[in-house]
């Protein structure tokens, strides 16, 4: 006999005294390995994957493309608007540059927030696979948000550069830190709200108003120098989105003024929301079957 061989059946025997089986097999489940981070990765690669093969499948393409082309559609529509209107531009900022330092961060935000169900999740079976988590489907959320307004972002400067013939590089790594912090904002929001509605259904709807509060205050359309101040622009500077906003306008050209800006109030708010969330759905978890 192999020594392995030999201590396996001591164990066996030390856990079910007379070498006898349990009497239900499913009170003692195997215990996986803990997977390090490749796994991970490979795990919210999988679900990435599996939500835009199931959008393509169930939706004939349409729901993916609409999901995709949406933001295109509001920016392209918002540049003509500040265009028609003579809109302000703080800095001499072009205007599809002020377009496109807004509303793609916006819409990951938005978008993390936002309930789109996937196949299976929180449903029977989907958690039965070792190793995967209902985490593991949020951080593939907001993976597949920020990274998919990201393209948006870049390939809208793409674009601007070839047209006006600009030359110039934008500080990528402030870029994808800010769509960073604005995923982990929207995903806090959605699950502090989501599990405040097991407890009190009164906070499933005050999120949507909300929400478009947070939309109207978030530097979309008011910058950080606006040429009136009035009390609209007061209050957006509490809002953590135009904290994250401002400073992609400045990334993506230099003589943007950042003035009244602090990343870091924005980054407390992002994780600290975040951190809460999750604390949240774990407490209110028993109150979500009476919801």
């Amino acid at each position: 006999m192999h020594i392995s061989d030999f201590f396996s059946s001591i164990a066996g025997l030390w856990r079910f005294p007379g070498g006898r089986r349990p009497p239900d097999a499913r009170e003692y489940q195997p215990r996986f390995p803990k997977f390090d981070l490749i796994d991970q990765l490979f795990i919210i690669r999988a679900i990435i994957l599996r939500d835009v093969k199931v959008k393509h499948l169930k939706l004939t393409g349409v729901g993916f493309w609409v999901e995709f082309l949406m933001p295109i559609v509001v920016i392209v529509l918002h540049y003509y608007i500040f265009i028609a209107l003579g809109r302000y531009m703080p800095g001499n900022i072009p205007c599809e540059l002020f377009v496109l330092g807004g509303f793609p961060l916006w819409f990951t935000f938005r978008n993390c927030t936002s309930y789109q169900g996937r196949l299976g999740e929180d449903g029977p079976g989907t958690f039965l696979v070792p190793g995967v988590t209902p985490s593991h489907f949020l951080i593939a959320k907001a993976v597949w948000e920020g990274a998919m307004m990201l393209m948006v972002l870049f390939g809208g400067l793409v674009i601007s550069d070839l047209i006006f013939s600009r030359e110039r590089l934008p500080d990528v790594p402030v870029i994808v830190f800010c769509f960073i912090m604005a995923a982990c904002l929207g995903t806090g929001y959605r699950l502090t709200f989501d599990a405040l509605a097991w407890l009190w259904p009164l906070f499933k709807s005050l999120k949507k108003p909300l929400t478009w509060l947070l939309f109207l205050t978030s530097g979309v359309y008011v910058g950080a120098q606006a040429k009136k101040q009035d009390f609209l622009t007061e209050v957006c500077w509490y809002n953590p989105l135009i904290h994250l906003i401002e400073p992609i306008r400045v990334a993506i050209w230099p003589g943007y003024p950042d003035a009244k800006v602090y990343i870091v109030y924005a980054i407390s708010w992002s994780l600290g929301l975040l951190c809460l969330g999750l604390v949240l759905k774990r407490l209110l978890r028993p109150y979500a079957h009476h919801a």
